[in-house]
């Protein structure tokens, strides 16, 4: 969810199996994404201001909490679904598998769609989580369309309990609170090239 955003918010859940098969959903509406871009303004139709196609860059950022604009184009619906197949009892862990989608218009007209899968999985003193996210931006420009892709997958595990012979007390329990991680991330855009960016007034 763009952190701009203005909207409301219906939350539930339900048991669908055994004791911890439960599933919740999350489905929001709201005033739709704006990007951070100079001298373009996301409340003027494009067919107004036709400088927009050659401000509004790929790679902009989604504007900053600090940036609340009650845009007026269309909204933007957004909706969550969070499912736990493993019941409470079960020796596998705990598995926590989501997916979740956010659609609105910006600029007045132009599409911004974002979908994205994760999950979470716990067992003892293991953890495991990842995301997927892809979004894309139609742009004023239909030669520079704004895809991106973004990931990670993260391992750890608690060194809660662990004890190594020779160590002080004091030692052990500073070690008992660190939890190593592995990490591995990564980011696919297309970059910003020199021709599109404005140097003159």
């Amino acid at each position: 969810m763009p952190p701009s955003d203005v909207g409301i918010q219906l939350r539930g859940g339900f048991q669908w199996g055994a004791m911890g098969q439960v599933a919740d959903y999350t489905v929001t509406v709201a005033n739709g994404p704006s990007f951070s871009q100079s001298g373009c303004s996301d409340n003027t139709p494009p067919s107004s201001q036709p400088t927009c196609s050659s401000v509004a860059l790929v790679g902009d950022t989604i504007s900053s909490p600090n940036t609340i604009r009650l845009n007026t184009h269309s909204p933007a619906f957004g909706a969550r679904i969070r499912v736990y197949p493993l019941p409470v009892d079960s020796r596998l862990g705990r598995l926590e598998l989501g997916a979740s989608t956010y659609n609105g218009k910006w600029l007045d007209g132009y599409w911004f769609n974002a979908w994205g899968v994760d999950f979470n999985y716990f067992r003892k003193n293991l953890q495991a989580r990842g995301e997927w996210l892809q979004t894309y931006r139609q742009m004023p420009s239909p030669d520079s369309a704004d895809n991106r892709q973004g990931w990670y997958v993260q391992v750890g595990y608690f060194l809660t309990g662990l004890k190594l012979p020779g160590l002080p007390q004091s030692a052990n329990q500073l070690l008992a609170k660190f939890e190593p991680l592995v990490r591995y991330s990564g980011i696919n855009q297309r970059a910003t090239v020199q021709s599109e960016i404005i140097t003159t007034p």
